[in-house]
């Protein structure tokens, strides 16, 4: 994740004790825009989600934020931040799935990308999937995302379950054959190991584009 040039805002404030309205966050070691609450520094280049690289010159890696608003309140009038945007992580849901299915998945995305379908490239045709239903068995699921809460939350669905080659497969299991019941089995527990791996990085990905951790200062 590469990071974009640095801007600077020069701020001046209306008597030395005044506030600039400037709430930080510390994540890792580095501070980051909170919010921005006083027009002097709304009408400012300085955006929410900035990382802010130093203040009056002062480098600000690894400094504490309740040090960092000390720094802001000694300055007597005019307050000099020199903060930079973060580039967009390219990860997405869509890129995940990818990378965990596309070697042995055919992916089909419908239109909006927060869903598709996947099939296993050794499927049977449809033919012998019919003929012999109890001896080969067919691996398609539907992945979703869901975002309405905020917090990445990936569904799957299994979409030949209860269809006639799972039933024929059951019943070849009842009849002392579990080979092919028992390949499902592992390729639904897989499906459900990537599909976890793929929600747990989104939300990591989500919480390195947040602040992280902490509480938001006011300087």
């Amino acid at each position: 994740m590469s990071d974009t040039s640095p801007i600077v805002v020069v701020v001046t404030k209306p008597d030395p004790g005044a506030s600039l309205g400037l709430r930080m966050i510390s994540r890792d070691g580095k501070l980051t825009v909170a919010s921005l609450e006083k027009p002097e520094i709304l009408n400012s280049d300085l955006k929410v989600g900035m990382r802010i690289e130093s203040i009056n010159g002062t480098k600000v890696s690894g400094v504490d934020t309740k040090d960092a608003v000390a720094i802001i309140k000694s300055a007597p009038t005019t307050v000099t931040i020199v903060a930079y945007t973060i580039a967009k992580s390219t990860t997405t849901f869509e890129s995940l799935v990818k990378e965990e299915f596309a070697r042995e998945f055919n992916i089909l995305w419908k239109p909006n990308k927060l869903s598709c379908v996947i099939d296993h490239k050794q499927n049977p045709d449809a033919c012998t999937a019919c003929l012999c239903p109890g001896c080969v068995q067919v691996y398609s699921y539907t992945l979703t995302i869901d975002m309405s809460s905020g917090i990445p939350k990936l569904s799957y669905k299994d979409n030949i379950a209860g269809s006639f080659n799972r039933i024929q497969g059951n019943m070849t299991a009842g009849a002392g054959n579990t080979m092919t019941v028992n390949g499902v089995g592992r390729m639904n527990d897989s499906v459900v190991q990537r599909c976890n791996r793929i929600e747990n990085r989104l939300v990591m990905e989500q919480n390195n584009n947040a602040f992280g951790a902490g509480v938001p200062i006011s300087e």
